[in-house]
């Protein structure tokens, strides 16, 4: 099975304009770029998608939108992959999950775009707009809950008005962005799990997604 998404190597730190702009990463210009605007010491997350487009955070009001994030399946030990095992997970998973995604983000490892491209296999559906997100996997962050929830913000932003998204990513990373986001505690997730956030006008409602 080929991969819908780039395999990402390693990120060059490049600062884009000193004093105003702090970089996160430089992916691909092909890809996605992802970078922390700051203004007036507030950090201001964008991302920039596959398609071009430039998305950034709305103004409370916006029509009610909906990102999934889910830990990736079962890694290889010795690789930056999934097992076979995790690649019968992460089918297996699919089947149950509801598809219709509008636009699909991973962090830059292998395995977390494995584990999106069997949820999308199993769902029926063909890959939408998508990016990858350094940040989903803490590149570019000082891995605090505040900046996690920064990353999550900014990736809710990108996804369009009253759309849903899907976003593949890690633990314990998942877990401390959605306390900074939202200052919700969630329990640490297993292999697939994740939480839903639901975006209705800038107020967030959490849903955790159990295996059992």
């Amino acid at each position: 099975m080929s991969l819908p998404f780039p395999v990402p190597v390693p990120f060059p730190f490049v600062p884009l304009a000193r004093g105003s702009v702090a970089v996160l990463l430089v992916h691909d210009v092909a890809s996605v770029v992802a970078i922390m605007i700051v203004r007036r010491s507030k950090p201001r997350w964008v991302v920039f998608m596959r398609s071009g487009i430039i998305r950034e955070a709305h103004e409370e009001g916006s029509p009610l939108k909906t990102l999934e994030i889910r830990r990736h399946a079962r890694r290889d030990p010795d690789a930056d992959a999934l097992s076979p095992e995790g690649r019968v997970q992460a089918e297996d998973v699919g089947r149950a999950l509801t598809g219709g995604y509008d636009v699909v983000f991973v962090s830059p490892a292998k395995r977390a775009a494995e584990t999106a491209a069997w949820f999308l296999r199993a769902t029926g559906q063909q890959l939408p707009e998508h990016a990858v997100v350094p940040g989903l996997g803490g590149d570019g962050t000082d891995n605090s809950p505040e900046q996690l929830g920064e990353v999550l913000h900014a990736v809710i932003a990108a996804i369009p008005e009253a759309g849903r998204g899907l976003a593949v990513g890690h633990t314990p990373l998942i877990e401390k962005a959605v306390r900074g986001l939202t200052s919700r505690e969630i329990h640490p997730l297993g292999e697939c799990e994740g939480v839903l956030l639901t975006d209705d006008g800038g107020r967030i409602r959490v849903e955790e997604l159990r295996l059992s």
